[in-house]
C-alpha cells in the first residue's frame, strides 16, 4: 500500500499554473521537437510558435513527445507507428497535434512510455493507448490502439498515478495499491514470475513495508519505503538493481547499501538508478554513456556516490524510462547534464559551438552545467531516448554565477 495516495486534491486540476515556455532539444528526424520542420536542434529552442496552450507537464517515449494543459487536454507530435500519439491513425505529426477520444473528460496526469501511452482523468479513470504486443495497455488483449481506451481494471477505485516503461505499466490506486501489467520476461511486473501480463495485477510489497514512492526504468523499478530503504526489481542485465550482479528478479529486493544512506527520493532511467540522500546523490547500472556521473564509463553494479555533486545541493533528478541520459536541478536552479549528447539532447554544445551529430564520442561523463537554462526555473523536463522536452517558467530567477 503505496502512503500518502489519498490526496483529493490532486485530482481536481493538472499540476501547475501553465505560466512558462516549452523549449526543445536534440534529434528531431521525424518531427520529435514539434517544430514543423526535421532539423535537429543542439541547444534549447522555444517550441511557442507551435504550443500556444498553457503547459503544465510533459512526457515522452523512444521518439515522441506528450504535453498537458492546464483545462486538462493533451498534445503529441513525433512518431507514431503504433498509434502512440492518440490521434486515431498511424501517421507521424511534427507539430504538436490534439489527442482525442476521451469525451471531453480533463485529464491531470500523463506518462509516456518506450511506444505507449498512459492518462489519468480527473475522475480517475485510466486510459491508454499505442503498442500493446506485452499488453502493456492493460486491455486484456494485445492488439494496438490509436486513441485512449478505457482501463477498467480497478473495480471502481480511483487510479492516482501512473508510470509506463519500455513494455509494461504500473499504477497507485486510491487505497494505496500498486498495480503492473505488460512485459514480464525479466520480471518487471515485479509477479514472482515471467509470465507477460494483459490485465492489470496487484505488486506485494516485501514483508510489511510501506511504500512512499514507486518509480519505473525500461524494464525495472524501485520502491522507496517510509523508512527511507530501497527495494528494487525486474532487469539487472547493467546492474541497475544496485544490489550485486546482473541476475533478474522478478521479486523485490532490498538494497543493502542505501539502508544507511536516509534515502528521500528515487528515479530511473532506461537502463540506471538513482537514489537523493540526505548527504548526496548515489547512482548504479548502465553506464556505457557516462548517464551514472562517475567520470568514466563502466557499469555499477551497487550504488556509487556521485562525487561530481557532493557538496552541491540537489533538489531534484530528471531520468526516464526511455533515456539514457539525465539531468540533476540544483537547489540555486541550475541544470547539469549528463549522458549521451550525440543529438545535442543535453542542449549543450560543444567546444567550437557547432553542432555535433552523430558523434559516438559525444558523452559526458561528469555533471555539466546546461548554460542556457541558467537563470530559468525548470518545472518539467521529458527525456526521450534522443531528444529532451522541458518546462520553464516565464519569471526568471536570480542569476547564480557559474562554478
Amino acid at each position: 500500500m503505496l502512503k500518502h495516495v489519498n490526496e483529493n486534491r490532486m485530482m481536481t486540476s493538472p499540476q501547475g499554473n501553465g505560466d512558462g515556455d516549452v523549449y526543445a532539444f536534440g534529434i528531431n528526424r521525424n518531427g520529435e521537437l514539434g517544430m514543423k520542420d526535421k532539423a535537429p536542434k543542439v541547444t534549447p529552442q522555444l517550441v511557442s510558435s507551435n504550443m500556444k496552450k498553457r503547459i503544465v507537464s510533459v512526457s515522452a517515449g523512444l521518439n515522441y513527445s506528450v504535453a498537458l494543459t492546464t483545462k486538462g487536454t493533451m498534445y503529441a507530435w513525433g512518431v507514431n507507428e503504433f498509434g502512440n500519439l492518440g490521434v486515431k491513425d498511424t501517421k507521424n505529426r511534427n507539430v504538436p497535434t490534439r489527442v482525442r477520444g476521451l469525451k471531453n473528460k480533463k485529464v491531470w496526469k500523463i506518462s509516456a512510455g518506450a511506444c505507449h501511452c498512459l492518462a489519468v482523468t480527473e475522475q480517475g479513470e485510466l486510459y491508454s493507448w499505442g503498442r500493446n504486443a506485452c499488453g502493456e495497455l492493460g486491455l486484456k488483449d494485445v492488439v494496438n490502439r490509436a486513441k485512449p481506451t478505457l482501463v477498467d481494471s480497478f473495480g471502481g477505485k480511483k487510479v492516482m498515478n501512473v508510470m509506463a516503461g519500455f513494455d509494461f505499466s504500473v499504477c497507485v490506486t486510491e487505497d494505496g495499491m500498486i498495480y503492473a501489467w505488460g512485459g514480464n520476461a525479466h520480471g518487471q511486473c515485479c509477479a514472482g514470475d515471467l509470465k507477460n501480463r494483459n490485465q492489470a495485477r496487484k505488486i506485494s510489497c516485501s514483508g510489511k513495508v510501506i511504500p512512499a514512492k514507486i518509480v519505473i526504468g525500461g524494464q525495472h523499478g524501485l520502491m522507496l519505503t517510509d523508512k527511507g530503504h530501497v527495494y528494487s526489481w525486474g532487469r539487472n542485465q547493467c546492474g541497475q538493481l544496485g544490489v550485486g550482479g546482473f541476475a533478474d528478479t522478478a521479486n523485490m529486493v532490498l538494497l543493502p547499501v542505501l539502508q544507511t544512506k536516509q534515502v528521500t527520493s528515487v528515479y530511473a532511467g532506461a537502463n540506471f538508478s538513482v537514489a537523493l540522500t540526505e548527504n548526496g546523490l548515489y547512482t548504479w547500472g548502465g553506464n556505457h554513456y557516462g548517464q551514472l556521473g562517475l567520470g568514466d564509463k563502466s557499469n555499477r553494479f551497487i550504488p556509487a556516490l556521485l562525487v561530481a555533486m557532493k557538496s552541491i545541493p540537489v533538489e531534484r533528478v530528471f531520468a526516464s524510462s526511455s533515456a539514457y541520459h539525465m539531468f540533476i536541478l540544483d537547489k540555486e536552479d541550475r541544470l547539469h547534464a549528463l549522458g549521451p549528447n550525440n543529438f545535442g539532447q543535453l542542449g549543450i554544445e560543444n567546444e567550437e559551438s557547432t553542432p555535433i551529430i552523430d558523434d559516438t564520442d559525444n558523452y559526458r561523463e561528469l555533471p555539466e552545467e546546461v548554460d542556457f537554462m541558467r537563470g530559468r526555473h525548470v518545472t518539467s523536463m521529458a527525456l526521450a531516448q534522443n531528444h529532451t522536452i522541458t518546462l520553464v517558467t516565464n519569471q526568471l530567477c536570480s542569476s547564480p554565477q557559474k562554478r
